[in-house]
């Protein structure tokens, strides 16, 4: 019990201020978050998302997370590229579901989908995929 009380005192009952031209806030409440730039921060971020892989295994899509990035990556052939693309825009819809659910924000600006293969495939074969515009 003393490393559950220990992480309850990291995450709780913290306060911040801030110091701007010599001025300081008013000392207010920090009610979500850990520290930027903790030691123990990736940590709890990744313990906090654990749930997002087994959304994306559903889809049979495959997570690479490092610190608070992630890549969805799918891989197919080019007769299959239309599949794989419903598959990944059902994925990111259920992950938008998912960031929703779990208080987190799937950044639509930051998000990117790239296609990877021959020149001429890519061309042709790479739809735009729908992300998160309906948990905005």
């Amino acid at each position: 019990m003393p490393l559950l009380r220990w992480m309850t005192s990291f995450v709780s009952c913290r306060t911040q201020q801030v110091s701007y031209d010599g001025q300081l806030s008013p000392i207010r409440p920090v009610q979500f978050g850990v520290p930027q730039g903790s030691v123990i921060g990736p940590l709890l971020f990744v313990l906090y998302t654990a749930d997002l892989n087994k959304v994306i295994a559903s889809h049979g899509l495959q997570l690479h997370q490092y610190a608070d990035d992630c890549q969805v990556c799918v891989t197919t052939s080019v007769d299959d590229a239309a599949l794989a693309v419903d598959r990944l825009a059902g994925c990111v819809a259920d992950v938008g579901a998912w960031t929703s659910s779990s208080r987190l924000r799937l950044h639509s600006s930051k998000t990117q989908v790239m296609c990877l293969g021959h020149k001429n495939q890519i061309d042709q074969e790479c739809p735009s995929v729908l992300v998160d515009r309906q948990h905005r």
